[in-house]
């Protein structure tokens, strides 16, 4: 079986840091109208907890970041806060604060304590691309990445796993600098890179302790990414919408004029 990483063009998004997992360049993507997204500009990654030193300068001196989206949840940046770096701004914006929905630091923890299983994850990611509030928040993020100050530097944002929130914002970073779908899932499904064997280890872990195969399953599930995940939150936009730019314009509040400036900084 070949790398995930076959069906992308450019094969070395990966950034190889020890600290911090699921971490990408989406520089090198090329989008339907010819132009490649500039490297070293923008970043996805999973959360920036414990970062090593080398990490801390790696990010800084090679990658050029100078701001850090946090999408996670409220209770998630009291219990397990990013380790900041001096320099870059922290910019905290979670996108939903329910804690039975996604995953999360709560929910994995629940779960090793033998609180249940993890439901279904395409509702989850229906409800974001519908709920009002997770538009504003979708749109708050949106704003403040294109907004943000390339001449001084890159963005990173990140949510726990960098599968589940910051999978739907870089889908529609992509998708406001005119990627194509199939381009967009592709790099979605990367997160498989990292999380498949995490989520093995955790079906076999909870398989030892004796935990139902219904509830072994859905955390193996929960953790990996999937095609369905993303279609049920592309679905709803699609059916609300003509295009993706319009969804982003007009349900999450981004205003086109800064969707341009945008795509002409970051685009090559």
């Amino acid at each position: 079986m070949g790398s995930l990483w076959d069906g992308l063009a450019d094969t070395d998004r990966r950034v190889k840091l020890k600290t911090v997992s699921n971490c990408r360049d989406l520089g090198g993507i090329r989008t339907t109208e010819g132009a490649v997204i500039r490297r070293k500009y923008l970043y996805r990654s999973a959360a920036m907890r414990n970062v090593s030193k080398g990490d801390k300068e790696f990010l800084k001196d090679s990658c050029r970041l100078t701001e850090v989206i946090d999408l996670r949840t409220l209770r998630e940046l009291e219990q397990m806060p990013d380790d900041l770096i001096e320099g870059i701004k922290y910019t905290p914006i979670p996108v939903f604060d329910d804690m039975r929905t996604g995953i999360s630091h709560e929910k994995e923890a629940e779960i090793l304590r033998g609180e249940g299983g993890i439901p279904p994850l395409e509702g989850m990611y229906r409800g974001i691309a519908m709920q009002k509030e997770s538009r504003q928040r979708l749109g708050a993020a949106l704003t403040a990445i294109m907004s943000h100050d390339f001449g001084d530097g890159s963005i990173l944002w990140h949510c726990t796993e960098g599968k589940d929130r910051c999978g739907v914002l870089s889908a529609l970073v992509l998708l406001a600098l005119s990627v194509d779908r199939k381009t967009v899932m592709e790099d979605y499904m990367l997160t498989n890179e990292v999380n498949v064997p995490k989520s093995e280890m955790l079906y076999r872990h909870l398989i030892a302790e004796g935990r139902s195969m219904e509830v072994a399953v859905s955390v193996r599930e929960a953790y990996q990414a999937k095609e369905s995940y993303l279609q049920a939150f592309l679905d709803p936009m699609d059916e609300e919408y003509a295009e993706p730019v319009d969804f982003i314009r007009e349900a999450l509040g981004v205003p086109g004029e800064l969707i341009l400036r945008f795509k002409g900084t970051v685009l090559a």
